[in-house]
């Protein structure tokens, strides 16, 4: 979308519990044209370790803040951290032993007030 806007128009973007979708390549060129931009992951949620960096090679663009049980929430130093216990890559290491899908759903946000999911946009 950036590469398609008047060259002075600012993007920001804002994900929550997004898997990779691309290579390192990938993830520099975005980071390149996209220098606001936050993906953040709630607790254990396994969908942003995948698919995996080591034997796919798939990797994030910079802009982790990881969401925690206690409430609080750190920001990431590198794009797709595997060296820091409180991010994604090391607190969710097998998705099945270490994975709960349902904190996928949320909540996301400053204020825990975003959740996703069918279960919340229906009556």
């Amino acid at each position: 979308m950036k590469l398609n806007l008047p060259a002075d128009t600012t993007v920001r973007g804002v994900t929550f519990g997004t898997p990779r979708v691309g290579n390192q390549a990938w993830a520099n060129f975005f980071d390149s044209h996209i220098s606001d931009f936050t993906r953040m992951n709630n607790m254990y949620d396994p969908v942003p370790v995948v698919p995996g960096r080591d034997h796919f090679h798939y990797r994030h663009p910079k802009g982790e803040i990881h969401l925690q049980a206690d409430g609080s929430a750190v920001i990431c130093p590198s794009p797709d951290d595997g060296d820091d216990p409180q991010c994604s890559d090391l607190m969710v290491q097998d998705v099945l032993t270490d994975g709960n899908t349902s904190d996928h759903n949320g909540p996301y946000g400053p204020y825990r007030d975003i959740l996703i999911g069918t279960q919340h946009c229906t009556p």
